[in-house]
């Protein structure tokens, strides 16, 4: 299974627990952005049913499996021109991209550095 929940039995104790397990994000590692090669976006079409091109790509999830196995497979063969992509595991259920120039960084609740206002407002 890919992220999300699974159930697992404990044996014995009659006890069902239920495991988050990681989701698989994309993101871009250097500066000048997000971008698939002609070649990721060809596979990806194969493995999603023809519905992905150089205008709509970037509307997909980051943590759609299908973009995530395609990074993963081809490697640096994915990078589209100024692009270098990763995949990094997170361990929520939910996420998001910041970007500066380019250069993306995936942040989750419990990445971000909050800042405490004593005394309250």
């Amino acid at each position: 299974m890919y992220g999300g929940r699974k159930w697992y039995r404990v044996v014995g104790s009659g006890v069902m627990l239920c495991v988050f397990m990681g989701i698989k994000v994309v993101y871009n590692a250097s500066y000048g952005g997000y971008g698939l090669s002609d070649r990721a976006i060809e596979m990806l079409n194969r493995l999603s049913g023809g519905h992905v091109d150089r205008d709509n790509y970037y509307t997909l999830p980051r943590h759609d499996m299908n973009l995530v196995l395609v990074v993963e497979t081809l490697g640096d063969a994915a990078d589209g021109e100024w692009s270098d992509l990763g995949v990094v595991e997170i361990e929520s259920d939910r996420y998001r991209i910041v970007d500066y120039d380019g250069w993306e960084c995936v942040e989750t609740p419990e990445t971000i550095q909050w800042v405490v206002v004593l005394g309250g407002v």
